[in-house]
């Protein structure tokens, strides 16, 4: 906060007229002052000149009672200007102290932006932070990479590397800097990812507002730990008429996976955002019932609260709209599942298959994984023509060693 305060302070433009005062000998601030001394601030409504460095961070330095002039009441004399300038920047204990509190404050800033551009490219990049062991005392020298394979990471590693390259801002910082304030471990890395997804998150939020109107896109899955998360998606047109569409947030599904509990979740999420459910025009879900169901689903469940958040089927999944009444009247359909079943069934029992396979070449253990084909609203057609059996080898050879042999196989693998 402070360091913004330094960095944003009021610069007069090249047009602006400085007020005139003085009795006898009519002066007025020169501008050319700013580019001088660093430290120098002017102030439009008092018409005076303010150090910022001490004015700022006097508080906490001891013993400023004393300092008057460019800290607690504004310097007006213009006709002593430089010398008064030059005592106090040369003389002044509280200038200097509070000089060397600014310098560390820039540096400290200068050292959390190369940390933040190094979690800002693994994170685009997606690759890992931590190792194995990610513990201080695994670290290797500054400067110098990991030579014992023991995994420290490779946030750790790509700073060293920076610091090899030549990074003498980053190396002074995790020289110079205490122990608990290098700000490397696996605690702070989890801040710092924090407070630039934040960041992220502040200016996606921002375009959507502009935008005035967007549509919701939801779909839900388990991650590796099998708990049901629900991913929101914002789609919108930003200020140059582009259609964007940004991923917010991953919803944990705690109170279940109902229509009533995820709509519940959905809201929730777009009211924390700082976002206003009333201004949504879209939703866009799979055809699983929780989904866009009629009466009970996501859908219809924000449909009641904005009667103009219209729901619009996946484009993936629409081909499932036009199938499955088809489908299930199929008879041929349904039983294709059990037929295909006994197909490695078949490849791994019977012997002549076998004693084929291994005159051509090919491993005796024929390894084969079949997917049922299910007719499903959460299954699109593309996928359940892949769900057909996928063997290790070619799939013409088994076929045709079938058709060679058909009396050694049953009657339901012969009329697959």
């Amino acid at each position: 906060m402070l360091l913004d305060l330094v960095n944003k302070i009021f610069i007069p433009y090249s047009s602006f007229i400085f007020p005139i005062s003085g009795e006898k000998k009519k002066r007025s601030f020169l501008p050319k002052w700013l580019l001088k001394y660093s430290w120098l601030a002017y102030s439009q409504i008092e018409d005076g000149a303010y150090c910022l460095p001490c004015t700022l961070l006097r508080s906490r330095i001891p013993n400023n009672t004393s300092i008057t002039n460019f800290v607690r009441k504004p310097f007006k004399i213009w006709g002593n200007a430089i010398r008064a300038y030059m005592d106090h920047n040369n003389n002044c204990q509280l200038h200097q102290m509070s000089m060397h509190c600014l310098n560390m404050l820039q540096s400290r800033s200068n050292s959390k932006k190369n940390l933040s551009e190094t979690i800002i490219f693994l994170g685009r990049n997606d690759i890992a932070f931590r190792g194995h062991r990610d513990d201080s005392k695994y670290h290797p020298e500054i400067g110098e990479t990991c030579k014992n394979n023991i995994g420290i990471g490779n946030f750790v590693e790509l700073l060293n590397f920076c610091i090899k390259a030549g990074d003498k801002v980053l190396e002074h910082h995790i020289r110079s800097a205490p122990k608990n304030a290098t700000y490397i471990s696996k605690t702070t890395q989890n801040e710092l990812i924090e407070c630039c997804g934040k960041t992220i998150e502040e200016v996606l939020i921002n375009k959507i507002k502009k935008s005035g109107y967007f549509s919701i896109l939801c779909d839900g899955a388990s991650d590796c730990s099998n708990v049901e998360q629900l991913s929101l998606v914002i789609r919108y047109i930003d200020c140059d008429n582009v259609i964007c569409e940004d991923f917010l947030w991953f919803i944990e599904c705690k109170s279940g996976t109902t229509g009533l509990s995820l709509g519940q979740n959905i809201v929730s999420a777009i009211d924390d955002l700082g976002l206003d459910i009333q201004k949504c025009r879209g939703q866009g879900y799979d055809g699983a019932g929780a989904m866009s169901g009629k009466l009970k689903g996501i859908s219809s469940r924000i449909k009641f609260i904005n009667s103009k958040a219209i729901f619009v089927h996946c484009a993936c999944h629409k081909l499932n709209l036009v199938e499955m009444p088809y489908m299930k009247n199929q008879e041929d359909v349904r039983n294709l599942e059990k037929k295909f079943d006994n197909i490695p069934k078949e490849c791994h029992t019977n012997a002549d298959f076998v004693k084929s396979q291994g005159e051509v070449g090919y491993a005796t253990t024929i390894q084969v994984k079949v997917y049922p084909y299910k007719v499903d609203k959460g299954n699109s057609s593309s996928n359940n023509a892949c769900n057909l059996p996928s063997l290790n080898r070619n799939l013409y050879e088994i076929t045709s060693n079938i058709l060679e042999y058909p009396q050694t196989y049953d009657d339901d693998t012969n009329d697959c």
